[in-house]
């Protein structure tokens, strides 16, 4: 295929997209059981995610790569600097991975000084210098550890120089010192990031770039900062990722946004009393900017803030808003980006960063991601989107690459296009499409134009004329019912015009005309009524035409497509017949709800397609050419009840995926038996009426699958020889109504559902809570009727809720609960099972889904509690003292009855750390 997987985007800090709050580094005998262990449990009351960890419990002194991933993974720092914290070496190189996130992107660094002096730490004296000491002698002619030495003393005396707090614990109440510090840090989390880029490609240096120009993480000097370049470039973009990146250092936090046109559209003295409501919530009303001045510097002066100035253009804007150093307190940043590097020097702003363009390979995986959702494409691909991604600064109608709204209306509307513009890409924010007047010749200019990608936006009229210099043309709702006559692109790569306005389309061009054309859609084009000759499009690997509704024919030329690996025409409900198929390459055929469609396409030779789908179709027969369907991997189908199944489906060499819904199977004989293979991994045949005659082949064919549903069928007796199938986990049975026996379990199976299968003997239920299933683990069954819990089962409840006390650890356990029937119809909405160990609630992870609880049912989870995240269950629990565990099954009413029951593995748990009194 051309377009390869795609991969995840570039993502960045630039919006808080952290795993935890709070990273705690601590040295465990200082404080594990005293200062943070309360600092730990008051953070985390207050629902702030924080990690903490049980060193203790590792051995070696070297730090994990998982303890690295987790620092990486956090917002704040909070490291608790206690007497004993330098005597440990995997504390001080968890220090150093902490600064160097820090340096890396600004993260808060917030140092606990507990029962040291800040000089100490800073100056390398008292037991820390002791300590320090120590390593030495023990890293003695050791270069390497030398080396790690001077970063540990280096992480120290950056950590010194942070805001920080000093607590004694002979000064003052421990929980009043914790409870300033949660205060603090939840009000830091509670900062809303500002919305950056949907692909922050290369932006990660030029933000690491800004930092360095300034000393963040101090309390000294106030600074001012200008970020300058060309119009359109990415200064605000910069800014946004600087602003989020660093916010968490200040105490106060703005961003003017476009004081160009806002102080123009609403005067300065309004940005100057937006300022102040951001920065010290001070709601005012200014009439002039000489009475902002005054209360903006007395307000400020003490205050350490980031202030962020977008898109200054006049001296007096900054004079207003930022006339002094002395207007902010220690440690404040003002940042300003604007297009005039002479304004900033007249400002007296010595610090300044000219932001750089993207280099060529950044250009070109931006422009991967925005024009079609891939980093990774076919080299193919790679060399039409090069040819796009050179940048010419100046006026937009002399660029190489428009991006901005505001540009391209002003090329389009005022005719300004010239041959040196290559790439348009247009994409208005959502609450902002506006509405392009043009007169539709205005690309003819453009005769080099190579990428045009038009995302929203209404045009007053469609194009008179496309560029034949087009490699890719992206143009939802493309507003014309025709193509070009003119238009003849060599090159063209990629064309996608899905809910257009197209009638037909007709590429008029040779055959040399489209010969690069690999993808091509067409997708949700209402008034396309016919797919023409595309026979010129050799090289067409792609084509999607889904959900043209008036779509009644299909040139055959389309079957005939040597390269075409996806075709997929879902949706045509008007669509009556499918040219005949026979090109080797197709790998993906899609025709499902082509309702009136009543033939499946011939295949004309031997086939490589590995998937093929058609849901809610009205076929009733597959032909004798289906048999050359010998490559395929994956095959879904759902009929009406009418479409009989060939044999051959049972015997096709490599199908491991079978999904077939309202089918009917053929009739068994000696042939069938013995066409039957053992490819299936994964078998779905849902109300297909299987009769008890037919399951002992589904069984054969079933050999090798891991997941079986059986679902809506009619057989009465699940075989014995299910234990046949040995690799089987998941086992559905739900709405067989038949189903009155079950003569034998497959030997691993983990999860049996057996919901509204009302007629099972009650034999066929206790078969299914037999211990010897269960005592394992890990399996989830549910089945229809209500059956009392097991005598296996240590302890009982009738209700919702079930308890005991343990010790140590949380134990591994089974639940098992049965649901009373009170009314025909009846179920209850539940949420997945809380566990609550002394008051803390933790959502249970295992339940696989079961969000719906059945009255008449009965549940069986013999599988271990987990909670998420497992370490913040851990760390509740009490070490050598009982701990009381309840588990709770929530619902939407309370009227039916349950009764539930816990089993505790006794192979796993010391039943001494276990009672179901209050010991």
């Amino acid at each position: 295929m051309a377009l390869l997987q795609s991969s995840v985007p570039p993502s960045s800090s630039f919006s808080y997209g952290f795993t935890y709050d709070v990273f705690l580094s601590f040295r465990g005998s200082d404080t594990r059981y005293g200062f943070t262990e309360n600092l730990y449990r008051a953070l985390c009351h207050k629902g702030i995610h924080t990690f903490i960890d049980d060193r203790e419990l590792q051995g070696g002194d070297e730090i994990t790569p998982s303890l690295f991933k987790a620092i990486e993974e956090s917002r704040i720092f909070i490291p608790v600097l206690s007497i004993n914290y330098a005597s440990s070496s995997f504390c001080l190189d968890e220090l150093v991975h902490i600064i160097h996130c820090f340096k890396e992107s600004g993260r808060l660094v917030l140092p606990i000084f507990y029962d040291v002096e800040p000089s100490h730490v800073r100056h390398h004296k008292g037991s820390y210098g002791k300590a320090l000491d120590d390593h030495i002698k023990k890293f003695q002619n050791n270069k390497d550890n030398m080396e790690r030495l001077q970063k540990w003393k280096m992480a120290l005396t950056q950590t010194s120089n942070f805001s920080g707090h000093h607590f004694n614990p002979g000064n003052g109440y421990e929980y009043k010192y914790i409870k300033k510090i949660v205060k603090y840090v939840s009000n830091k989390i509670n900062h809303v990031p500002l919305y950056v880029a949907d692909y922050p490609v290369g932006l990660k240096s030029r933000v690491l770039k800004v930092t360095s120009c300034v000393d963040v993480g101090s309390n000294g000097e106030v600074q001012m900062l200008g970020i300058y370049g060309t119009g359109g470039i990415g200064k605000t973009t910069l800014a946004r990722a600087v602003y989020n990146s660093i916010a968490d250092q200040f105490d106060g936090l703005c961003f003017l946004h476009d004081v160009r046109e806002n102080s123009s559209k609403y005067g300065l003295e309004h940005l100057q009393g937006k300022l102040l409501s951001k920065l010290v919530e001070l709601d005012v009303e200014l009439g002039d900017v000489n009475e902002g001045i005054p209360i903006i510097k007395q307000r400020l002066h003490r205050k350490k803030v980031l202030l962020i100035l977008d898109d200054v253009h006049e001296l007096k804007q900054l004079q207003v808003l930022a006339g002094e150093i002395d207007w902010f307190g220690p440690g404040s940043k003002v940042i300003i980006t604007t297009r005039d590097k002479q304004l900033l020097a007249s400002h007296g702003i010595e610090r300044t960063y000219e932001i750089d363009k993207l280099n060529e390979n950044e250009a070109l995986e931006l422009l991967r991601w925005k024009a079609l959702k891939y980093n990774k494409v076919d080299s193919n691909f790679n060399g039409v989107l090069r040819c796009a991604v050179t940048y010419a600064p100046g006026e937009p109608g002399r660029r190489s690459r428009l991006w901005f709204c505001k540009d391209i209306i002003d090329v389009l509307e005022a005719n300004k296009g010239s041959s040196e513009i290559e790439i348009i890409y247009l994409e208005f924010p959502s609450s902002e499409e506006e509405v392009i007047d043009w007169k539709g010749d205005e690309l003819k200019k453009m005769q080099n134009l190579k990428t045009l990608i038009v995302k929203n936006g209404t045009f007053s009229k469609g194009p008179n004329y496309l560029p034949n210099s087009l490699r890719v043309l992206e143009w939802p709702k493309y507003p014309s019912r025709i193509i070009p006559s003119d238009f003849c692109p060599k090159k063209l790569s990629i064309c996608k015009l899905k809910e257009s306005d197209l009638s037909s389309f007709e590429l008029r061009g040779t055959v040399k005309g489209f010969v690069n054309m690999r993808e091509l859609n067409l997708d949700k084009c209402q008034y396309l009524t016919r797919i023409h000759d595309v026979s010129n499009l050799p090289n067409l690997e792609i084509f999607s035409f889904q959900y043209c509704k008036n779509l009644i024919e299909i040139h055959k030329s389309v079957g005939f497509l040597n390269k075409l690996e996806i075709l997929n025409a879902m949706g045509c409900s008007k669509l009556l017949s499918f040219p005949p198929l026979m090109s080797t390459s197709l790998q993906y055929l899609e025709l499902s709800y082509c309702e009136s469609r009543k033939s499946f396409p011939e295949i004309l030779r031997e086939m490589n397609i590995t998937g093929l789908t058609f849901l809610s179709t009205s076929i009733e027969k597959l032909p004798v050419s289906f048999q050359n369907l010998t490559g395929l991997r994956r095959l879904s189908i759902e009929g009406n009840g009418m479409l009989r199944l060939p044999s051959i489906i049972c015997s096709m060499p490599n199908l491991s995926v079978v999904y077939v819904r309202g089918c009917i199977w053929p009739k068994v004989d000696d042939k069938l038996s013995s066409m039957v293979t053992s490819s299936a991994e994964h078998m779905h045949l849902r109300n297909c009426i299987l009769s008890d005659e037919f399951l002992p082949i589904i069984v054969m064919w079933s050999a090798n699958v891991s997941k079986l549903d059986l679902s809506g069928n009619n057989f009465t007796i699940l075989p014995e020889c299910i234990k046949d199938c040995r690799f089987l986990t998941d086992l559905i049975l739900d709405d067989c109504k038949c189903l009155r026996e079950i003569r034998g379990i497959p030997p691993n199976l983990k999860h049996l559902s057996a919901k509204y299968c009302k007629s099972l003997i009650s034999s066929a239920r206790n078969m299914l809570l037999n211990q010897e299933l269960h005592e394992a683990g890990g399996t989830i069954f549910c089945f229809s009727g209500f059956v009392r819990i097991p005598e296996w089962f240590d302890h009982q409840n009738m209700g919702h809720t079930i308890s005991f006390w343990f010790r140590n650890k949380l134990p591994s356990m089974a639940l098992c609960f049965s649901t009373k029937s009170v009314a025909k119809g009846f179920h209850m909405s539940t949420k997945r099972p809380i566990l609550v160990i002394d008051g803390n609630n933790y959502s249970l992870s295992s339940f696989h889904g079961y969000d719906i609880m059945l009255t008449h049912h009965t549940y069986l989870y013999a599988t271990e509690l987990k909670s998420r995240p497992v370490n913040n269950l851990n760390k509740i629990i009490l070490k050598n003292e009982w701990n009381h565990a309840e588990v709770i099954f929530e619902h939407s009413n309370v009227e039916p009855l349950t009764e539930i029951g816990i089993h505790f593995f006794k192979h796993e748990n010391n039943m001494d750390d276990i009672q179901f009194t209050n010991p």
